[in-house]
């Protein structure tokens, strides 16, 4: 009795260890990052390890006090053990599948994952030693068998360091002019944005042209901090992205394309009207109309260029009076101090005269 005391009580003071260091369970769905979730898996598998060696130990010394040898046990008749095998098949295989999981550490308590081969998202509320018990996005708690985990295909998404941003922006097909300077402006938005990884690639292509839509291809990435990956913070940038992008494309003239548009053609009517004007025309016509309007703009630039470059010489010529300014003050102060100089020497010499005299 009293080595059982002994054992529960080293039982517990394990437990209440492990309660104390680890970060509990996953009582919020934003519990995220690779250094949380391995600190976490390698307290559950030093906990679960103490746990087993403990019972070991308590279970050969209680064989040992009843004067029963191990050998004997392994004894056991043929027939008894693959009954004994047969009825309890599925416990065992979870009882080891559960001490595995927690030594090779695919995932801890508090962590998101994903089983794809079940359809199965949430967060780690419990590994047990039969059941791992898994709280899904609706709150719905699932228990899966340690044995079937050995199996699956586990997504571990707390331990991703960024977080994907990915979209496809459909444009209408008379935009396609404009898609050239649509997708550089994007890109430099990207280059910009507090929220992007510089790090990881900032794509921004134009992939395709579809029935109604030509197809930018935009992909990055957030931060790679605990803040980024966030749920909150993923959100958020995801729709500060969508938003500048929508603001570039307006800003060009263009627009969003939908499956129920069509192209009207000068002259009045659609593509299959008689007196409409050929696609090629009109995209001819079009690209000329871009490239007007491109030169433009770069005449612009280049105009507040020489405004600028002007207004910097004003601002040379302004400072060159001003330094030209202090310089006379200060030959004018230089001046004054040497006539008050030349006063005193001029009062010495006098003073010098009357003593003589006197």
């Amino acid at each position: 009795p009293s080595w059982t005391a002994v054992a529960w009580f080293l039982h517990r003071l394990v437990r209440l260890w492990g309660q104390r260091v680890s970060r509990g369970r996953a009582e919020l769905s934003d519990v995220m990052g690779m250094q949380s979730s391995l600190r976490e898996a390698r307290i559950n598998a030093l906990q679960t390890s103490m746990k087993v060696l403990l019972w070991a130990s308590y279970l050969f010394a209680l064989l040992w006090h009843g004067g029963i040898q191990l050998s004997q046990l392994l004894l056991i008749p043929g027939t008894t053990a693959v009954v004994i095998g047969w009825v309890g098949r599925e416990i065992v295989c979870n009882m080891i599948s559960g001490v595995v999981l927690h030594l090779t550490q695919p995932f801890a308590q508090g962590d998101w994952i994903s089983l794809t081969d079940e359809d199965i998202d949430g967060w780690v509320q419990d590994v047990g030693s039969f059941y791992t018990k898994v709280v899904q996005w609706d709150k719905r708690p699932i228990y899966v068998p340690n044995g079937k985990l050995m199996s699956l295909n586990v997504q571990n998404n707390s331990r991703m360091t960024h977080r994907r941003i990915k979209y496809e922006l459909k444009l209408r097909l008379q935009d396609i002019p404009k898609i050239s300077t649509i997708v550089r402006d994007i890109q430099e938005m990207l280059a910009e944005h507090e929220d992007i990884d510089n790090v990881q690639h900032q794509l921004v292509r134009w992939r395709g042209v579809g029935e109604y839509s030509a197809d930018i291809w935009l992909s990055c990435y957030t931060k790679p901090t605990i803040e980024g990956i966030r749920l909150k913070t993923y959100t958020a940038t995801q729709q500060s992205v969508l938003e500048r992008c929508s603001q570039i494309v307006y800003k060009h003239e263009a627009a969003f394309a939908s499956s129920t548009d069509r192209i009207q053609y000068p002259g009045g009517g659609t593509g299959g009207s008689k007196g409409a004007m050929s696609i090629g025309q009109l995209f001819q016509d079009t690209f000329n109309g871009a490239r007007e309007s491109q030169l433009e703009s770069r005449e612009q630039v280049l105009r507040q260029r020489e405004k600028d470059i002007k207004e910097l010489e004003r601002e040379l010529e302004q400072k060159g009076e001003e330094q030209a300014k202090a310089e006379k003050e200060i030959q004018a102060a230089r001046e004054k101090l040497q006539l008050e100089m030349q006063k005193v020497e001029k009062q010495k010499e006098g003073e010098a005269l009357q003593e003589a005299a006197a």
